[in-house]
C-alpha cells in the first residue's frame, strides 16, 4: 500500500502545481509547451524512480 501511494504522489504534486500556476496566472490557461515541459519532468522522474506498484 505504501508503494502504491509513493507511486501516486508524483500525479498528486503534478496536478497541485498546474493547479496552483493556473492561480498565479489569474486563472489563465498554462501555454501547451509549459504543461508538456511539466509532464515531462514528471515522466522522466516516474519512470527512473523504479517504483514497484505491488
Amino acid at each position: 500500500m505504501k508503494k502504491l501511494i509513493q507511486a501516486v504522489l508524483p500525479f498528486v504534486f503534478l496536478f497541485t502545481a498546474l493547479f496552483a500556476m493556473s492561480n498565479f496566472k489569474h486563472k489563465e490557461v498554462l501555454t501547451s509547451l509549459e504543461s508538456q515541459k511539466i509532464v515531462e519532468f514528471f515522466e522522466n522522474k516516474v519512470t527512473t524512480s523504479n517504483l514497484p506498484i505491488e
